[in-house]
């Protein structure tokens, strides 16, 4: 996915970690804050995520 496209506070699904995570920022021009649950923080390049599919964004939400 490219930065521009890429929305802070939205789901994306990580494909190097294979789960979904919400972006919360940018570190630079090609990798982005992500956290789960505000307790897994990760940053992966941009290319690395796609939206997430509903399936996957209501596991996500279900989640403690």
């Amino acid at each position: 996915m490219k930065m521009k496209e890429i929305r802070n506070g939205s789901l994306y699904f990580n494909e190097e970690s294979n789960r979904v995570e919400r972006v919360v920022g940018t570190i630079s021009d090609q990798r982005v804050v992500t956290y789960v649950h505000k307790k897994d923080f990760s940053y992966p390049q941009a290319k690395k995520l796609r939206v997430a599919e509903s399936d996957e964004f209501n596991s996500y939400l279900r989640r403690d």
